[in-house]
């Protein structure tokens, strides 16, 4: 949830010298794209990823953890008929 193409990064096949050389070259070169993907990332990771966010969402685990599972709803059979 950290990298979004084209909005925090931009993406390349990491098998592919020439795709990420492209990538380098493309973010060398557009100087204002450059900046703009490195705010975006800046303002998502202090919007999304505060220290208070990550502990509400370890607190949440913990407590999914410790409590009971849900009790299953008891099974019924069809109202049987008596002739």
């Amino acid at each position: 949830d950290l990298v979004i193409e084209n909005q925090t990064a931009l993406l390349f096949d990491p098998d592919d010298e020439l795709s990420i050389y492209a990538i380098l070259k493309k973010l060398l070169d557009e100087h204002e794209r450059a900046r703009h993907l490195a705010a975006n990332a800046q303002d998502l990771i202090r919007r999304d990823h505060t220290v208070s966010r990550m502990v509400d969402n370890m607190l949440e685990i913990y407590r999914r953890a410790a409590s009971p599972p849900a009790a299953a709803a008891p099974i019924t059979s069809p109202a049987s008929t008596v002739d």
